[in-house]
């Protein structure tokens, strides 16, 4: 069996076997389309650095990353199904904690207690596995990967492949946000998108390289 699945096999024509079978939606369907979907968006990241280095035509590039973006991007149905989770789940642990504050004054029983402890933990772990369901494949780093957009270090390498120069956090993170690319959990996106920035440059093999402080690049165009 294990000679059927060579690492060798062009990406291409796992791709053509997912599109074929999509509607199945068997287990084994989803499976090789992760592989598929993380081994485009590796190629695509490759084919951004190239194209700013003037390796390859911009265009094919671009191309390559809206193809891994929507491999990459939750269902419609995935996203809403984990914020529907999220809120049951909050609501239950909401319900728990009047519980046991009741239960501490002797307003409750031990046993009412335990049941809304329970249903926090069932509503709590159904929000995880929903969450996971709804975050996409293989994009990494920074946000709320269930609302649908990149990760912020994807939305950094967008900006930063489209920009003629380098630039600080504030600048890629207003652009990625407002733009669409990217959706911070913070409510200081800057600095969520600096802390990775500086994370990255730190990196022998990191995406980006700081020019200065505060301004980043594509470290392989540095």
């Amino acid at each position: 069996m294990k000679k059927a699945r060579k690492a060798s096999k062009p990406v291409a024509t796992v791709t053509t076997k997912i599109v074929n079978n999509e509607k199945k939606t068997t287990k084994s369907v989803t499976n090789d389309k992760a592989v598929s979907a993380s081994e485009l968006l590796a190629k695509a990241r490759i084919a951004k650095q190239a194209a700013t280095l003037g390796l390859m035509p911009q265009a094919e590039a671009d191309t390559l990353w809206d193809e891994a973006v929507a491999a990459c991007k939750p269902s419609e149905e995935s996203i809403q199904a984990a914020k529907d989770a999220k809120t049951k789940a909050d609501e239950a642990a909401r319900i728990y904690r009047t519980a046991k504050s009741a239960f501490d004054m002797g307003l409750v029983t031990e046993t009412v207690l335990k049941e809304k402890e329970a249903n926090a933990e069932k509503a709590k772990t159904a929000s995880a596995e929903a969450a996971k369901a709804a975050k996409g494949i293989g994009m990494g780093g920074g946000g709320t990967r269930y609302k649908g957009q990149m990760s912020g270090r994807d939305a950094a390498l967008k900006i930063l492949s489209e920009s003629p120069e380098p630039l600080n956090a504030k600048a890629i993170s207003t652009k990625a946000i407002e733009l669409g690319y990217w959706s911070p959990d913070g409510a200081t996106p800057e600095m969520t998108m600096s802390a990775l920035l500086q994370s990255e440059a730190k990196k022998a093999d990191g995406l980006f390289v700081k020019i200065k402080p505060g301004l980043y690049a594509i470290r392989s165009a540095a």
